[in-house]
């Protein structure tokens, strides 16, 4: 078993192996919608993200 921040610096650190500083962290979801609707980004970049399920 692992934590969310565990399998987050994972995965970061995997995307990373392939190319280096290839990430970028967004913590809002109005961030992701901004850089998903900019024509400049389409670049041909992948965008993956993770989801937390907060438990109250």
């Amino acid at each position: 078993m692992v934590d969310r921040i565990e399998l987050d610096s994972q995965t970061l650190q995997e995307f990373n192996s392939f190319e280096k500083d290839s990430t970028q962290e967004i913590l809002k979801v109005e961030n992701l919608k901004e850089i998903m609707q900019n024509k400049n980004n389409a670049s041909g970049k992948i965008i993956a993200t993770t989801l937390k399920k907060y438990i109250h």
